[in-house]
């Protein structure tokens, strides 16, 4: 953050849950998710005080497409694939709920207004290819509210193309939660 900083830098986008690897998140025998792992809190507090520390606000991006996109192995090593996670009801519904602790987690945070600009549900979720697109989109809808509702920042909505924006921009349109936030929700296609 520093780097980034000294290179007049105002705003740092970075992945933070990603594609969910690298045993971020905690499931039972079941394969129901129960939390984040312990380090994950841990790891979210020094972030935003190396944020806070350097000066520089953080848009923290919570999931990635990759999380479902399919491709579910490279050089031996599994890489997201949590499809079930949109898709069953239950284990959305809890992993909603993890997400949403998450979000107050960050909330309590001392410089959490300092140095959040906005929280982006997900990168590119038009990209995950093992959910369909609606679903896709319900679930994003439904994580962007938790942070419209949860915390006092602006939820980011992004694309790959201004194609893809499109979609969100009539979704925001037409959902009530989103329409009633109108100016903290920001579109972005990269």
């Amino acid at each position: 953050f520093r780097y980034a900083r000294s290179q007049n830098y105002d705003v740092v986008r970075f992945w933070f849950l990603g594609n969910l690897d690298d045993q971020l998140m905690l499931f039972d025998p079941q394969g129901m998710p129960t939390d984040l792992a312990p380090y994950v809190y841990d790891y979210l507090t020094v972030v935003m005080d190396a944020a806070g520390e350097a000066g520089v606000k953080l848009m923290p991006v919570m999931l990635d497409y990759r999380m479902a996109d399919g491709s579910s192995e490279v050089a031996g090593k599994r890489l997201g694939e949590y499809p079930e996670l949109i898709t069953d009801p239950a284990k959305q519904a809890a992993f909603l709920k993890i997400l949403e602790k998450m979000h107050r987690h960050m909330a309590s945070h001392r410089l959490y207004r300092t140095v959040t600009f906005s929280l982006e549900p997900m990168n590119e979720p038009e990209n995950v290819t093992t959910v369909p697109k609606n679903e896709v989109r319900a679930f994003v809808r439904d994580l962007a509210r938790i942070i419209l509702e949860e915390t006092d920042r602006p939820v980011t909505l992004s694309a790959a193309t201004v194609y893809d924006l499109n979609d969100w921009a009539k979704l925001v349109k037409t959902d009530t939660v989103l329409k009633n936030n109108l100016g903290r929700v920001i579109l972005q296609f990269h």
